[in-house]
């Protein structure tokens, strides 16, 4: 718990928390060979129609599946086809990942699909991330397609969670061809996870209660502020530790944000330093008022 005293303004930070103070922001980062080699690692499978491949499992390259479709049994054109890339969750919390899916599904009557999937106790829950067609040539995804974005999965241990995706076409060619890769981002790097203390203009109050919370992957931080009397003093003590962690303390960075980003200095400098253009010595030269008639 991260807890703030006042008189000689004490804080505390045992686990996996940080601090931010008004005149102290206290950001701990985590040392990224340790918590490596503690965090169990999860590998992705692929499943669905034949003729797929699995790129990469994920373990040390973003997860990547391809997969290459041309008739067949399935009678891909006038069927829908579906492939799945997932993995289980090794522990409790929120995966945030960035995906990106190209292919190709000929040009008449082109459907595409991408779905987030999180499989908790056998109950399956899915959202929609892309759904497109059918269109025809050659409007997207009619000739090719290309799609990139983020998506947060909440999962506690155990669960299976990943994307389903795919789609169907009912042209003469029956063509699928389609990459799908997901990458593992770090929390505070998604613009969706700024409102939970993960920047400094995010930092979240520290009271004398006191706050409990984890980091739960390399690099990741929080962010806490407190005010600060002028001549006190600011003592942080880290306990309770199962990492070696950074713990980092600032000054107050909003105000010197402020002061670097005014106009008044300039405003200032541009009145006290103006050029001579309105009066340059052309229009006074010393030939009027020459030193011999003010020896």
């Amino acid at each position: 718990m991260l807890k703030q005293s006042f008189g000689r303004r004490r804080a505390r930070l045992p686990h996996l928390l940080i601090a931010m103070a008004m005149l102290g922001i206290v950001a701990p980062t985590i040392d990224v060979s340790r918590v490596v080699a503690d965090l169990p690692p999860t590998v992705w499978t692929g499943s669905g129609p034949a003729n797929f491949t699995l790129v990469s499992d994920g373990f040390s390259a973003p997860a990547q599946m391809s997969y290459d479709l041309f008739d067949g049994p399935t009678q891909p054109r006038f069927t829908d086809n579906t492939w799945t890339l997932s993995t289980t969750a090794a522990s409790d919390g929120r995966r945030s990942t960035t995906y990106t899916y190209n292919g190709f599904h000929a040009f008449f009557q082109v459907r595409v699909h991408l779905d987030a999937f999180v499989t908790h106790n056998g109950t399956t829950t899915t959202t929609s991330v892309v759904s497109a067609g059918p269109v025809n040539c050659c409007e997207a995804p009619s000739g090719g397609f290309g799609y990139t974005g983020n998506h947060q999965f909440d999962v506690v241990s155990g669960d299976t969670y990943g994307f389903t995706f795919g789609g169907s076409n009912v042209d003469s060619n029956p063509t699928f061809t389609g990459t799908l890769t997901v990458a593992s981002i770090a929390p505070f790097t998604n613009p969706a996870a700024v409102a939970d203390n993960t920047s400094w203009t995010t930092a979240a109050p520290l009271t004398t209660d006191g706050v409990d919370g984890t980091l739960a992957q390399p690099g990741e931080a929080r962010w806490y502020k407190f005010p600060v009397q002028p001549d006190s003093q600011v003592q942080v003590d880290l306990s309770n530790l199962d990492q070696n962690f950074d713990l980092t303390m600032f000054r107050d960075i909003a105000q010197s944000f402020a002061t670097l980003s005014s106009t008044q200095d300039l405003t200032k400098l541009s009145a006290q330093f103006a050029g001579d253009a309105y009066s340059p010595s052309i229009y006074s030269p010393s030939i009027y008022s020459p030193s011999i008639y003010s020896p």
